[in-house]
């Protein structure tokens, strides 16, 4: 009893914790970044610019978990376009669990 919190703090590596949740709100996607008071132990796990927080609540839906480890995917995927223009190997992105991201809909050439 007490144990079980429904929320999770994470990092991405390369992607500034202000950053990725700047970019979930955009989407939407309503988390934390920060320290979350917890500042001492973000410095012992070299995670100091803070982590990202996303918490759920006993309204929230399976569907609307999904919901979000896709917008999650799809902004982690983002940077990664930004970090890495090009991959010089040709290997399809990573996404954040270790699985092959999705292909991205090609850029209109009109404009």
């Amino acid at each position: 009893r007490g144990r079980d919190v429904p929320l999770v703090a994470f990092n991405v590596d390369n992607i500034h914790a202000s950053d990725l949740s700047f970019f979930l709100d955009q989407e939407g996607v309503a988390t934390r970044a920060g320290h979350h008071c917890t500042q001492p132990l973000h410095h012992r796990l070299d995670a100091d610019s803070g982590s990202v927080r996303a918490s759920l609540s006993f309204y929230n839906t399976p569907d609307e978990i999904d919901q979000f480890l896709a917008i999650l995917t799809d902004v982690i995927a983002f940077f990664g376009d930004i970090n890495n223009p090009a991959d010089a190997d040709g290997a399809p992105p990573q996404d954040f669990l270790g699985g092959v991201a999705p292909p991205r809909p090609a850029a209109s050439a009109a404009g």
